[in-house]
């Protein structure tokens, strides 16, 4: 099984094995969470139930449909430690 390390910026590099298989393009949106212990990273696909995306990959796949009323209900402190 290939291992995968993290670099001094956080990033993991997802082995060439995995991504073949897997189909990953530059850019796939992925879901990280936690399962017993583990961390489970998942491709985000066309027609994922909406509900299923953080609210930053919904405003990255929607940059045009954004209405000023959503705007005000995020919380940017939550997105940054998404992304991080």
């Amino acid at each position: 099984m290939p291992i995968a390390t993290i670099d001094e910026k956080w990033r993991v590099t997802i082995p060439k094995e995995a991504r073949k298989a897997m189909r990953l393009a530059p850019r796939t949106p992925l879901k990280v969470r936690l399962n017993k212990g583990s961390l489970v990273i998942q491709p985000l696909r066309r027609g994922v139930d909406s509900r299923e995306r953080d609210t930053l990959t919904w405003l990255i796949a929607h940059p045009a449909k954004v209405e000023p009323r959503k705007l005000k209900g995020l919380n940017l402190d939550r997105m940054e430690d998404e992304m991080w």
